[in-house]
């Protein structure tokens, strides 16, 4: 009973907490400025102005499920399950 007694306390009093915002005031006075700078940094590293040129381009995904909940989980009973994308830029379409 002891114990019972301590779990309604322990969860009461950690149901009460809050999350602290510990943002800094500058996230909110502009939001979206540094993460626009964030990507345009990897778009440059990426290659991004040579993007347009590209024709098709090929994915290749593996999936590979492990122990017996991996089994239980496995959609396809298949494994590992390979896919590969054949996709088009600017077109709705591609290969599966």
């Amino acid at each position: 009973m002891r114990h019972v007694f301590n779990l309604l306390v322990l969860s009461i009093l950690l149901s009460s907490c809050k999350m602290a915002d510990l943002s800094s005031p500058q996230a909110y006075e502009n939001p979206g400025t540094k993460g626009k700078a964030i990507l345009e940094t990897a778009m440059k590293a990426h290659g991004a102005d040579r993007w347009d040129e590209i024709d098709s381009y090929e994915v290749k995904l593996e999936d590979e499920f492990f122990g017996g909940i991996g089994n239980f989980v496995n959609p396809h009973k298949v494994n590992p399950i390979e896919a590969q994308l054949n996709l088009k830029p600017r077109v709705f379409g591609g290969t599966m």
